[in-house]
């Protein structure tokens, strides 16, 4: 199959954020109204303990297969060897998945009033094992993967404000998310079918991938436990209220996260293929140019998120949800370590197969995490659940760092950081003023957020930094062209 471009690739994948971060805009203030504080923290808090046996299913198979996969994607037979493998490995383990989940929610009374919920949820277990987006990202089908994202939420969307117009139209929400997902990765399976001769096999290669798999699984679900484990105790310790509050907070910070994620996320799978040719000097300016773009885009979007946290969470969610703001602006402050630390594991640590660095620092962070929210969680509810994971999202960075910085030589752009800064100053400043003199809610955060942006990037355009030079420039060049063309 065709190597794409990594403009075109990086394009697709940023329009698939953009789909991403404008669909929940348009449906979380809906189903934050609609279901109300208590039960939407009850569907957060199934949500979380189904995600446990989502990634049980899927053990590390998605870092292994983009990493491992993509040095045969230029070889069909060995591909069609290596995907049937792997998906076989695959199938066990969402079987496997799945009866512990259902021995879990009809044999441990806590679940009793989840049982429902967490069954049609579960749905996603199998339809995430069959769906094999790691097979899309080693062939690099950032188009397709855009179209069908945007297809799907347009049918979620639809199916949203036709059925859900109460609290009592819980299962009906969970159902649509189910359908909105099981049926993106069932177009997925159908597609991957007519590219590869996929099939269910016992051979012996399994023993070859699964220690590597299995590692990594341990590392992932080290990371998911801070992730989500924030959520869980606070349904088990707490409420469902208290879990309807933090996890508005949480689906704005990943939203904001996914901006940037995106950048890396669509470079994993070339990263993998320059470490498969040995080609480590491209690898090492790759990672590089990486390393200073996010430095660039997370520092303003920590701040500027932090200082309109409150006017975000009322626009959004509503004033029912306002003591979510706290927790956000905590929220905040994480999204530069959990970033950087994104890139120097699964784009430097992971690909020079240093799974065991990545598990041993996912577990030390995730331990702290655990400790940390059963000691404090029970006192100061959502503020502790914030405080520890950027805790923990700092440790991971650091320890991340520490051993990524001994495969490659990492250096930061000076002009460019400093560029930076100031613009967190000019963003500051903005930010302070409107807030001073504006009282229309809207129009204050409208105004905070597009002076800010013009400013930020402004600045690095008068300073010509490395940003302006070696990213936002060809980015517009590139769009000249295109449009001169068409």
């Amino acid at each position: 199959m065709k190597k794409k471009s990594l403009s075109i690739n990086a394009f697709f994948n940023s329009f698939r954020v953009v789909l991403n971060l404008i669909f929940p805009l348009i449906t979380f203030p809906y189903v934050f109204r609609t279901l109300g504080v208590d039960y939407y923290g009850k569907y957060q808090f199934s949500n979380s303990i189904v995600s446990y046996f989502i990634l049980l299913a899927a053990l590390g198979i998605s870092s292994y297969a983009i990493r491992e996969g993509s040095k045969y994607r230029n070889d069909e037979k060995k591909m069609s060897k290596f995907v049937s493998d792997i998906f076989s490995i695959n199938l066990i383990s969402c079987c496997f998945s799945l009866l512990l989940l259902f021995f879990l929610i009809f044999f441990v009374s806590k679940f009793n009033d989840y049982r429902l919920i967490i069954s049609v949820l579960s749905i996603n277990v199998i339809t995430n094992t069959i769906g094999m987006e790691w097979l899309l990202n080693i062939y690099e089908q950032f188009q397709y993967i855009t179209i069908r994202t945007f297809i799907f939420q347009i049918v979620s969307i639809v199916l949203l404000f036709l059925f859900v117009h109460s609290p009592s139209d819980l299962i009906i929400y969970a159902a649509v998310v189910v359908i909105s997902n099981g049926g993106a990765n069932i177009l997925n399976f159908l597609r991957l079918k007519k590219i590869l001769n996929i099939t269910f096999t016992f051979q012996n290669s399994w023993k070859k991938h699964f220690p590597s798999i299995f590692i990594l699984f341990l590392s992932t679900l080290s990371q998911q436990i801070y992730i989500y484990s924030d959520i869980t105790l606070l349904g088990i310790l707490n409420s469902d209220r208290e879990v309807g509050l933090y996890s508005s907070a949480t689906k704005i910070y990943n939203i904001s996260k996914q901006l940037i994620n995106a950048i890396i996320t669509v470079s994993i799978p070339r990263f993998s293929y320059l470490i498969g040719r040995n080609d480590v000097k491209k690898y090492s300016v790759l990672a590089n140019k990486m390393l200073n773009v996010i430095l660039v885009l997370a520092l303003p979007l920590c701040l500027g998120l932090c200082l309109i946290s409150k006017d975000v969470v009322l626009i959004i969610a509503g004033s029912n949800y306002v003591r979510s703001s706290i927790p956000l602006s905590i929220l905040s402050f994480s999204l530069l370590f959990a970033c950087l630390a994104y890139l120097f594991s699964n784009a430097v640590l992971i690909n020079f197969k240093c799974e065991k660095i990545v598990l041993v620092s996912s577990i030390i962070s995730s331990s702290l995490n655990i400790i940390l929210n059963l000691i404090l969680l029970p006192k100061f509810n959502i503020i502790a659940a914030a405080s520890t994971t950027l805790l923990s999202e700092f440790l991971m960075f650091v320890i991340c760092f520490k051993f990524a910085r001994k495969k490659i030589r990492f250096s930061l752009d000076v002009k460019n950081l400093i560029v930076s800064i100031l613009g967190c100053f000019l963003i500051l400043f903005c930010c302070f003023v409107i807030h001073y003199y504006v009282n229309s809610l809207f129009l204050r955060t409208f105004l905070s957020v597009f002076l800010s942006v013009v400013m930020y990037f402004g600045i690095h355009v008068i300073f010509r930094s490395y940003f302006f030079t070696n990213y936002m420039y060809p980015k517009f060049k590139l769009c000249l062209n295109a449009i001169h063309k068409f």
